[in-house]
């Protein structure tokens, strides 16, 4: 088998192969740390380690050359809640048409299982950026954005974004947009006040729900009703809302079987909040992000089942990153029912069911423990079911939160990498390195899931203490020789150090690429490699993102082929992006240790 034959399987697998024209680079500086799984809405996004260049190509397609032609126009403003180092730069869409702009706004994977892409669906959708050049007045691509950073949970961003858009601000869709997020934000009176003067006089079905609500919420049964009654007269077929509002004006014998089956609205939540009819967690899969967010943080639900509902929507709402490691741990503590004097065997029984309950009991337990040496055991029966569940990123994150706490000091070593796989997925990467430190200088072996964590530091944030070389990848295969771990993970860990531009000897790459057929996941197609090719080559900041998302897919890193996941990497670190390249290779490397853990 020839070098060359050997570069191309182990860089691209075959199917893949197109993504090997992608322009290759020495190994990079050491970089700025990156946001992992554990980031908040709230806080800066990953930083980068390198400048976005903002460059605009002078056509379509045409490969950026780091020279500044074409026009930039100045017919729109830019629309967006991060800027600097935060988004992605003010001229994202410069080269892309609105056409295609709007296909891939509609085809990146909101609710993906994954931290690392949830942030750069946020980059992508809340970037101040100034539309297509060929977007009537920006208004379809903002409006685009608008929609889907619903679909993404980005509730509180959506607001701002509204109020730039000034070019939309009699748009009929966009007040009804503001509407619906004053209800979901539970903006009950807000709602009801001159901020929604329109519900009064306006025939649309929408405003006559809302007129009929703020009716029932002032104790105008008499008006709520007949309102309600205009709107049927009208053939709105909404019956769960008519259902709902006869429940919220005293009537108690309406019954809401086989009404809840279905996508619920921002007006059907606040009258279910209002009235404190739990929705069916059955359904929680039909429901928007924003709907789920908003289902967990809510403290109205109370009584057993609202309780146990606030459950599983927090987790659900964490696995599709609408909900993030502090507020998932809000969450957990909200609803545990545990008991001091009966630790020991709450937490025997949770060990063995390993459910949304098992998971809050742990989560209380480790706050609440104050003795380091029982928190340790109680991480460690913690983290022991984890792999067992698609959870166990977000719970590993919510643990982190709980431990923030803690210095590695006060615990023995024989716990301190499950503490550092912890923290690393909450996104504290010097309180990670510390953990992994002890336990290094310790002598304890090498596992699967130590290499893989070990494998995580050293891309999140490369540093003397955690460099990758490329004599980690020959000692690393002779462990994997001696049964230490298996090749096909090490050969998946190798092909996304190789993308982000690390060295990898030859010798290695030759033995591990008889391991390709033992990859799995779903790879894309390949007009999607082609179009993320020449978004690359022609420096389109938009398209890149946008293809990498499509390319690894709505099942995240866990699901994608693991050369997929290479391609992504490579064109995000292609175009200045290596921060979130960074972050997608450690996030993933991080689900090993996780996966693994004893």
């Amino acid at each position: 088998m020839t070098a060359s034959r050997v570069n191309g399987l182990f860089a691209l697998l075959l199917v893949l192969l197109v993504a090997a024209a992608l322009p290759a680079r020495a190994q990079d500086d050491i970089g700025a740390p990156v946001q992992l799984p554990g980031a908040s809405e709230d806080e800066p996004a990953a930083t980068t380690d390198e400048t976005i260049p903002q460059t605009v190509p002078s056509r379509p397609g045409a490969r950026n050359l780091g020279i500044e032609v074409g026009v930039i126009s100045s017919r729109a403003p830019t629309v967006g809640t991060l800027s600097g180092a935060e988004g992605l730069g003010g001229e994202i869409w410069a080269g892309t048409s609105t056409t295609q702009a709007q296909i891939l706004l509609n085809q990146i994977p909101v609710g993906a299982p994954s931290r690392a892409m949830g942030n750069l669906v946020r980059r992508l959708l809340l970037t101040a950026t100034r539309p297509p050049a060929d977007a009537r007045g920006g208004d379809q691509i903002i409006e685009l954005r608008l929609a889907r950073a619903l679909d993404a949970g980005l509730i509180n961003a959506v607001p701002t974004l509204i109020d730039q858009a000034t070019q939309l601000e009699g748009d009929p869709n966009i007040q009804i947009l503001r509407a619906e997020t004053i209800l979901l934000r539970g903006g009950g009176m807000e709602a009801c006040s001159n901020a929604t003067a329109q519900r009064m006089e306006s025939e649309v079905p929408f405003w006559m729900k809302l007129r009929a609500y703020c009716f029932a919420n002032q104790g105008l049964v008499p008006a709520a009703r007949l309102t309600a009654d205009l709107l049927y007269d009208t053939g709105d077929e909404d019956e769960l809302f008519q259902a709902l509002l006869e429940r919220m004006t005293g009537n108690e014998t309406i019954s809401l079987d086989g009404l809840l089956d279905q996508p619920l609205s921002a007006m059907h939540l606040a009258l279910m909040r209002d009235i404190n009819i739990v929705p069916p967690a059955s359904r929680m899969g039909a429901q928007s992000l924003s709907i789920v967010r908003i289902m967990a943080l809510d403290p109205g639900w109370y009584g057993e089942d609202g309780l146990a509902f606030r459950l599983q929507a927090g987790e659900a709402a964490a696995l599709s990153g609408a909900l993030f490691s502090a507020e998932l741990l809000g969450v957990y503590r909200d609803v545990a029912p545990f008991e001091r004097d009966r630790r020991t065997e709450q937490l025997t029984a949770a060990a063995r069911t390993n459910s949304a309950n098992a998971r809050a009991l742990f989560a209380e337990a480790l706050t609440v423990d104050t003795i380091p040496g029982t928190r340790a055991e109680t991480l460690s029966a913690a983290l022991s079911p984890a792999a067992a569940t698609e959870m166990g990123l977000p719970y590993a994150a919510a643990l982190g939160r709980a431990v923030r706490d803690m210095r590695p000091e006060e615990v023995l070593s024989w716990a301190s990498h499950k503490f550092a796989i912890v923290t690393l997925a909450d996104g504290d990467l010097a309180q990670a390195y510390d953990w992994f430190d002890i336990y290094s200088r310790n002598g304890k072996p090498d596992s699967s899931s130590v290499q893989s964590l070990h494998a995580a530091l050293a891309m999140a944030a490369p540093s003397e203490r955690f460099a990758f070389w490329p004599d980690h990848a020959l000692r690393w295969l002779e462990q994997a020789d001696l049964g230490d771990y298996p090749h096909h993970r090490l050969t998946a860990q190798l092909m996304w150090f190789d993308a982000m531009g690390y060295a990898i000897p030859a010798e290695v790459r030759e033995r591990l690429s008889t391991y390709a057929n033992e990859l799995t996941g779903t790879p894309p197609t390949p007009a999607v490699m082609a179009n993320l090719q020449e978004a690359v080559f022609a420096g389109r900041i938009g398209e890149t993102v946008g293809y990498a998302l499509v390319a690894i897919g709505p099942g995240g890193p866990r699901e994608a082929h693991p050369a997929a996941l290479a391609a992504a990497i490579r064109a995000l670190r292609e175009v200045g992006l290596a921060g979130d390249a960074r972050a997608l290779a450690a996030e993933a490397m991080l689900g090993f240790a996780l996966e693994d853990v004893e």
